[in-house]
């Protein structure tokens, strides 16, 4: 499994941080980022024990199973990665021999994701998932109204097998209290 983002890539702080505990480059109030406890990062270790990261020149790679007896998960270099162009931040979850039911429960997990989901990840405009196993390719893009910025279209777009796209656009007011 690959996550693609195309944000600008790691730099070296943000590879030390990943690689430690308790040392996020990113600041709770800091409305750029989200997350910053390492929460959603220590999440992809229910789906893989070997996760990878490649951002940059950074490869890391990760191994929740080394008995080294260190009691931490020691990143090392990771193989090059086929199929990518260095722009950006790629992340790899290979799948263990039988890791069928986590495949299945990421499928689930990712076909309940709902379009309003854009709007409370403020700093994503689109979110695209592929399934080539199942010939399946949905975007869900977050874009303003061109004339009222308080309204906000939310536009999902469904591809099956080759077939041409069914796509559905939502139409949401958003309301800020001023304190």
């Amino acid at each position: 499994i690959r996550f693609f983002n195309n944000e600008a890539g790691f730099s070296e702080a943000n590879a030390l941080a990943l690689c430690s505990i308790g040392r996020s480059t990113k600041r709770a109030d800091d409305p750029r980022y989200i997350g910053n406890k390492g929460i959603g990062w220590k999440s992809v270790f229910k789906i893989t024990p070997r996760p990878q990261v490649h951002s940059r020149g950074f490869r890391l790679a990760f191994d929740a199973t080394d008995a080294s007896g260190l009691g931490y998960i020691v990143p090392r270099p990771a193989e090059p990665l086929t199929g990518w162009d260095g722009r950006g931040t790629v992340v790899v979850l290979p799948l263990e021999a039988g890791g069928g039911a986590a495949l299945r429960e990421l499928r689930v997990a990712l076909s309940d994701l709902r379009p309003s989901l854009l709007l409370f990840l403020r700093q994503l405009r689109s979110l695209e998932v592929r399934d080539a196993a199942l010939g399946l390719h949905r975007r869900t893009t977050r874009r303003q109204h061109a004339t009222d910025p308080g309204r906000v279209l939310l536009e999902e777009s469904l591809e099956r097998d080759g077939h041409a796209p069914s796509t559905q656009t939502q139409e949401w007011l958003l309301v800020t209290p001023r304190l």
